[in-house]
């Protein structure tokens, strides 16, 4: 099966919901500031570039940006808009959009969107993880007052 055929129905919808629960779990890790578990979900050779600054492999990842070592207060991490762009057996190009809320002790309320492009890929074990992720920040605003 190619990228441009859809696999069976009842796959796709299986392949769907277990995407949906892994872009849930990465903004879980992400909140939770969980290097470690957010790494996981990606594959060993995999890409995340967040907005521009790339980290490539799960070691990269789990060691994370410098941004994420020094942040502080609360982050929630929300996504939807989620869009498959291909799918086969073993591939799942996706699109998505990111909501981002960040209130650090103190500071006023950030508020960030980003769009997410996504591609997956079947694991040793049979489970969808990220092969590559690539984040692009389109609106940063501190209490609805864009900067």
């Amino acid at each position: 099966m190619n990228a441009t055929h859809s696999p069976p129905r009842s796959t796709a919808e299986g392949a769907l919901l277990e995407i949906s629960n892994l872009l849930t779990e990465f903004s879980r890790c992400i909140d939770a500031r969980d290097r470690a578990a957010l790494s996981l979900l990606f594959g060993e050779g995999a890409v995340l570039d967040f907005n521009g600054f790339e980290m490539r492999g799960r070691d990269a990842i789990r060691k994370g940006t410098p941004r994420s070592s020094q942040a502080r207060g609360t982050t929630r991490h929300l996504w939807t808009n989620l869009q498959i762009l291909s799918a086969s057996a073993d591939r799942i190009r996706t699109r998505a959009m990111q909501l981002t809320l960040e209130q650090g002790e103190g500071a006023s309320l950030q508020v960030r969107v980003s769009d997410l492009s996504d591609e997956f890929a079947k694991g040793g074990d049979g489970r969808w993880l990220f092969a590559s992720r690539t984040m692009t920040r389109q609106i940063d605003a501190r209490s609805g007052v864009a900067e």
